[in-house]
Parts: C-alpha cells; sequence; structure tokens
C-alpha cells in the first residue's frame, strides 16, 4: 500500500513539472516590455526590434523618446565589427 501511495504522490508530481514546463515555454512575453530604472525614468524595450525608449513627462502625457547608443567596439583594426 505504502509503494502505491508513493507511486501516484509521484506521478502527480512528474505530470505537475510537465504542465509547468509547457506552460513556461510559451513565450508570449507581447511586443513591448517596461521598466523603470533606477532614476525613475520609465523605459520601454520592443522585443520585436530590440530598440528601446526612454519616456518623458509624466501624468498621462508620456512622450518616448528612442534611445540611440553607439556599438562599443571589442576589437581595433580589421577585427573590428
Amino acid at each position: 500500500m505504502k509503494q502505491y501511495i508513493m507511486g501516484m504522490i509521484t506521478g502527480g508530481a512528474l505530470i505537475l513539472c510537465a504542465v509547468m514546463f509547457i506552460g513556461a515555454s510559451n513565450g508570449s512575453n507581447g511586443k513591448y516590455q517596461a521598466w523603470s530604472s533606477d532614476n525613475h525614468r520609465a523605459m520601454l524595450l520592443n522585443t520585436t526590434t530590440g530598440q528601446a525608449y526612454v519616456g518623458e513627462g509624466g501624468n498621462g502625457s508620456m512622450k518616448w523618446r528612442e534611445i540611440t547608443v553607439k556599438p562599443k567596439f571589442l576589437f581595433k583594426g580589421r577585427d573590428a565589427y
């Protein structure tokens, strides 16, 4: 009887794990992700293109400005990209 109960608990745990892993791999984050930075500025990321925006203003009149950053090169000379 004890072995039967342990088998049922183990089977239930495996099914629960499978359901959680299937649900976690859905990948439905949406097109935009927003967060607040350390200095309380609103940030927005377009997950399709990778472009970042910063929010300026507030109280329902927020304007989004595109953040442009020059790429940092890892190498100098002919290996630079």
